[in-house]
């Protein structure tokens, strides 16, 4: 009875022996697979003994074997100490297989259960194709001049819409006049953007056709931001300004859709007959003064004072002492305490600018005009600031009225 247990675990022994004496153990232990979010993150534990290994990960919707790797498909290599991996593509219940490659690029082909490969598939159940993308991890991170929209999108190949907006966004409704900042896929994040400075953002990322159909369950928490992100109001070079913002936040400003000026219209007919008009007289040539006229003229010219006309001192509108502005309100609010009191007429001409690329209602966008025009009076920019001043005028006229007057005068001194 003794010599027939010898006999049984015999092999036992020398399948134990041959396993931990296997290259030196070339394999990797304590291979680890669940579910986390929708995808399949696996853990496990290096070989020994190995400087500059790395390790192949593999995957395949039947028990991977040696005859069988070939039909799989490599995910990824990584370095040794990584140990850790997450399955982001992933769309269906998957066998999973960990290889060591050596120093020398040498594959060791071992296949054991438990140890470096799987025995029981894992992995999100066959999604349906009409559901919302499952969208998880959305952070927001600053990174140079940009924020970097980071988020994890299931199925990874289906289209997401970005969003961005001043405020926390509940519900899909909310999204409505949010601002559509494009498309994408999981596969492609992070997303860049680049707002403009002062104002702080909430993003929400959002199945792209689940959201045009208004579809159940589209929309949670997770699909957005629980607090706004943005960069602060500081004093920037135009070189910074411009290099920070998108060509794409700063479209040109159409002239055209301001109010201009009324010309001088000349007739050379009369209106209801037709008729040519008289033409002007014809205006002599200056004709030069006696030398005696020219003393007088000068002596009494000597003794009059010629009153200087200047730009009026800057001011503030009654809207700017309001308790608590939010949103483009605050902006403005910054803007004027920052750059604008303190006379830095540069600074506050070019955020002004950018604020009139934003989605303005009529009351705030005159107000921006208001300290536009102001500011750059202040750059002795008075072509400029005259055409500023006249759109706001529409709901400012009192206040403006005197800025206009002395504009007329100031004009043939004007920088532009």
């Amino acid at each position: 009875m003794i010599l027939l247990s010898r006999w049984i675990l015999l092999p036992l022994l020398v399948l134990a022996s041959g396993l931990s004496g296997q290259e030196g153990q070339a394999y990797i232990t304590k291979l680890d697979a669940s579910l986390v979010a929708g995808h399949v993150r696996l853990t496990w534990k290096d070989a020994v003994g190995f400087t500059g290994a790395k390790y192949e990960i593999w995957r395949s919707p039947n028990e991977i074997a040696k005859d069988s790797l070939p039909s799989a498909q490599l995910l990824s290599t990584v370095a040794a100490g990584v140990m850790q991996f997450d399955d982001l593509t992933v769309s269906a219940p998957s066998y999973y297989l960990v290889l060591l490659k050596d120093s020398d690029g040498n594959r060791r082909n071992f296949f054991i259960p438990d140890r470096n490969k799987t025995t029981s598939a894992l992995g999100p159940a066959a999604a349906d194709p009409k559901a919302p993308a499952t969208v998880s991890g959305l952070t927001v991170t600053l990174s140079g001049k940009t924020l970097q929209i980071s988020f994890r999108s299931v199925p990874a190949e289906k289209k997401v819409s970005i969003y961005r907006t001043t405020i926390p966004v509940k519900s899909l409704t909310n999204l409505k006049d949010a601002t559509l900042l494009g498309s994408t896929t999981g596969s492609k994040s992070p997303w860049v953007d680049s707002p403009p400075p002062g104002l702080d953002f909430y993003y929400s990322v959002v199945d792209a056709s689940a959201l045009a159909s208004n579809t159940a369950g589209a929309f949670s928490s997770a699909n957005t931001t629980e607090i706004a992100y943005g960069f602060p109001l500081v004093k920037v070079s135009e070189a910074t300004q411009t290099a920070a913002l998108s060509a794409a936040l700063r479209p040109a400003i159409d002239q055209s859709l301001r109010p201009l000026p009324v010309p001088k219209l000349t007739f050379f007919n009369d209106p209801v007959t037709g008729q040519v008009m008289a033409t002007q007289p014809a205006t002599q040539s200056p004709a030069k003064v006696s030398p005696e006229t020219e003393k007088v003229l000068s002596a009494w010219t000597k003794g009059v004072k010629v009153a200087t006309i200047a730009f009026p001192a800057p001011r503030t509108l009654a809207e700017e002492s309001a308790k608590g502005p939010t949103g483009n309100q605050k902006l403005l609010s910054q803007t004027v305490q920052a750059y604008f009191l303190q006379k830095d007429w540069k600074s506050s001409v070019d955020l002004l600018n950018q604020m009139l690329t934003l989605d303005l209602e009529a009351g705030l966008e005159a107000r921006v005009h208001f300290y536009l025009g102001q500011s750059l009076a202040g750059q002795k920019s008075y072509r400029k600031a005259f055409l500023e001043l006249l759109a706001a005028r529409t709901m400012y006229r009192v206040e403006v009225q005197d800025m206009i007057d002395s504009l007329f005068t100031l004009l043939p001194s004007s920088k532009d």
